[in-house]
């Protein structure tokens, strides 16, 4: 079976990667991002609608076969944020459900910045910056660049996680 990793760094405008084994080596073979709110504005829905929607999609036009998401609604302290990206944790879970995909447990940003910069407290330009030179990508958006590092960490786990036979 061939392993296609979604990397979703969820939020009104979600970050995504795709990532996969090529010869046993992980790498990244597609990344973007989408604007929920105005995806939602053109479909005339609202936003968790048009991220279900959306997600559902992807997932059977790329066939996923795991997917990963940055768990961002710790690193905030407005109640907005933390309330807006827990509905679109939700709307992955609900998804994944619906579609027997499985889920590799969220990453916190922490974590995930120190796997792809050794650094904890990395900024926005060195997630980048370090998603274009580990992994070869011309990403110029943080939410993709962070979406890269999310695919590749599960791809890390999942092969840590390989059954010996």
């Amino acid at each position: 079976m061939n392993i296609v990793v979604a990397g979703i760094d969820p939020a009104n405008l979600t970050g995504y990667a795709l990532g996969t084994f090529v010869k046993d080596k992980p790498q990244i073979i597609d990344f973007g991002t989408v604007d929920f709110p105005q995806t939602a504005k053109c479909r005339r829905c609202s936003s968790g609608r048009a991220a279900e929607n959306w997600l559902t999609q992807f997932i059977k036009e790329k066939g996923v076969t795991h997917l990963c998401a940055e768990d961002a609604g710790k690193a905030f302290m407005q109640v907005a944020s933390i309330v807006s990206h827990s509905r679109y944790a939700a709307i992955i879970d609900l998804v994944c459900e619906k579609l027997k995909i499985a889920r590799v447990k969220s990453v916190n940003p922490s974590t995930l910045k120190s796997f792809a910069c050794d650094n904890g407290h990395a900024k926005k330009e060195q997630m980048i910056r370090s998603a274009q030179l580990l992994y070869g990508v011309d990403v110029t958006d943080d939410n993709a660049a962070d979406a890269c590092h999310v695919a590749m960490f599960a791809l890390h786990h999942l092969r840590a996680n390989k059954p010996p036979f």
